[in-house]
């Protein structure tokens, strides 16, 4: 599974953490591996309805996700509050392992 990555927005202008990033879960340990497919598939992300992109604050988020897993691709963009929590789960833990990533930091246990 690989996993694209990128912020759009917020209050702070830092291009450094608005760069995409890639992650490829045959590079991490088996277990943050698991946890992230985990994540996926209780988001539903492969058959969740997009929710409308809200008219959020100047200073909301914007996040664009790409999951391609064997067969099955999806692109998805959604901004801040993420209502739903299991697609709130899932971009906090992709978040935390594209900031380890970005640090050169090994992901989080």
């Amino acid at each position: 599974m690989k996993i694209e990555f990128s912020i759009d927005g917020g209050f702070a202008n830092l291009p450094g953490m608005k760069k995409p990033v890639t992650i490829d879960a045959a590079q991490l340990p088996p277990a943050h591996c698991e946890r992230l497919r985990k994540l996926v598939e209780r988001a539903r992300f492969f058959d969740a309805v997009p929710a409308p992109m809200a008219s959020a604050a100047r200073d909301a988020q914007c996040y664009t996700i790409a999951v391609e897993d064997g067969a099955r691709k999806r692109t998805m963009t959604m901004s801040e509050p993420i209502v739903d929590a299991a697609m709130r789960d899932l971009v906090g833990e992709i978040r935390a392992c594209a900031d380890d990533m970005r640090r050169n930091r090994p992901p989080r246990a």
